[in-house]
């Protein structure tokens, strides 16, 4: 993964200090990183999983949407991912956090 970073930070087409610069500006945007995944979805067919556990159209997939199924595949995997390391996967300040918004799956 860092050959891959520093190669695109060598390689990349503008000299900038942002990680994804924009063709008009410093920086891309929310909205151009939003655009950038549906349209990289759409052209995969990917299916996110969704809050609830089913599996969505390459439609939703979101920047939001792809770290909750980080965090569901982590919950489901055979390897004992507690919720302690989905916390720490997502950076939750809280367990709290955590806990709401997930604790639904272990109960599964």
């Amino acid at each position: 993964m860092s050959r891959l970073l520093s190669s695109y930070l060598t390689n990349r087409w503008k000299d900038s200090s942002a990680l994804f610069p924009s063709r008009s500006a410093a920086r891309i945007t929310t909205q151009g990183v939003r655009d950038a995944v549906r349209k990289i979805s759409l052209a995969a067919g990917v299916e996110p999983f969704l809050l609830d556990g089913s599996r969505g159209d390459p439609g939703d997939v979101t920047p939001h949407a792809l770290r909750h199924s980080v965090a569901y595949r982590m919950m489901n995997a055979e390897d004992g991912n507690e919720l302690y390391d989905v916390r720490n996967r997502l950076r939750h300040r809280s367990i709290t956090t955590t806990e709401q918004v997930y604790d639904h799956i272990l109960r599964r």
